[in-house]
């Protein structure tokens, strides 16, 4: 699956990728782990089935990381980005910082995770046949090729955000020449699949069957993942060929990175309750745009304390939240889902912001923007 999630530990670097391990994946790992240490001590003492069982929970991870890698590599020989990988509870992400470009490209990167996992599957379920490792080994083999081929068998239904539902999105892409009918196509399958989810979920729960809280949460997911993406690509369709400058409405008001929550509040406007997306900037002692604060949260933090730092509230900008006047609307939109994006010019001072509603209608002159 590629996509993006939340806070990790840094390992390192693959492929020039930072690679992110998230708590959630830990203890993932540590479950693994207590469920194989009882399986092996069936062969060898509970000291070396602990060691064989972390070792195979590690090579869990590994195998993960692996098929993150094969999404990672086909998506930078398309040319596209990738910010980082992620290990976390649901396996793994890679966060590609743009969409597929080419219909070609968005089923060769989909694909890349299940062959990736494919692959680790059948070699280890080979080796753990070969008959010439320790009862353990052979064990921990086996239960690592079959994993992997569930996980790619799993990751090829035909649902968003999963592998099988970008795959058949971009095979329907190719067929009719529009992205957007594309997703919607697959959206619905998902939605079928996610409905039908929930139902195996209730029979799992009514009939005393383990897992079914888990294929519930799977189900949320998906029906989740359809909707999410058919909203994006709808909001990238309302780029239509337009600018940023287009669009753009008037910078919010702004606040200094040193400030707190009280005395940001304070000096930035008042929350109006029929607007409640309005926003601000944080900006440093060269008007550069640091982060974007949600007013509402930030009187609702107020509230409760004050006294920590606007940045705590803020989400931060990066290279990806921020675009130049002159930039084609549709790109920024793709690289940049997350809205509000902050405008700025070659120093990366704050000229003007981009919202949903400033899609839908023309800018207004206002300091504080819904």
């Amino acid at each position: 699956m590629f996509g993006s999630s939340g806070s990790a530990f840094r390992l390192g670097r693959l492929s020039g990728v930072p690679v992110q391990l998230s708590p959630g994946a830990l203890f993932i790992a540590a479950l693994i782990a207590l469920q194989l240490a009882n399986r092996f001590t069936a062969d060898v003492s509970p000291t070396i089935a602990w060691v064989a069982a972390v070792v195979t929970a590690v090579a869990f991870l590994a195998s993960i990381l692996a098929h993150e890698l094969g999404h990672t590599v086909v998506a930078q020989k398309a040319g596209i980005e990738v910010k980082e990988i992620r290990l976390w509870f649901m396996g793994g992400a890679a966060a590609l910082e743009r969409s597929a470009p080419t219909a070609k490209s968005e089923v060769a990167i989909a694909v890349a995770g299940p062959i990736v996992s494919f692959g680790v599957g059948v070699a280890a379920l080979g080796l753990s046949f070969l008959g010439v490792f320790p009862p353990v080994v052979t064990s921990a083999l086996g239960w690592i090729g079959a994993i992997n081929l569930v996980l790619a068998a799993f990751n090829m239904l035909p649902a968003l955000p999963l592998d099988g539902g970008r795959a058949l999105t971009g095979w329907l892409w190719h067929r009719r020449g529009d992205r957007l009918s594309a997703i919607r196509t697959t959206a619905t399958v998902g939605t079928m699949l996610g409905r039908l989810g929930f139902a195996v979920a209730a029979f799992q729960l009514l009939n005393g069957f383990g897992g079914g809280l888990f294929t519930a949460f799977v189900a949320f997911i998906v029906l989740q993942g359809s909707r999410a993406e058919v909203a994006n690509e709808e909001l990238v369709a309302r780029g239509g060929g337009r600018r940023v400058a287009d669009v753009m409405m008037a910078t919010p008001a702004s606040i200094h990175e040193r400030s707190n929550v009280a005395s940001a509040q304070a000096m930035l406007p008042a929350v109006d309750p029929t607007r409640p997306h309005q926003v601000g900037l944080v900006v440093d002692d060269d008007n550069v745009a640091r982060g974007v604060v949600n007013l509402a949260r930030l009187a609702i933090a107020a509230h409760k304390d004050g006294t920590q730092n606007v940045l705590d509230e803020a989400r931060p900008l990066g290279q990806h939240d921020v675009a130049f006047p002159h930039e084609q609307l549709e790109d920024v939109l793709r690289r940049s889902p997350a809205l509000p994006v902050v405008v700025i010019d070659n120093a990366w001072r704050p000229i003007g912001i981009v919202t949903a509603p400033s899609l839908l209608s023309p800018p207004e002159p206002a300091s504080l923007i819904a």
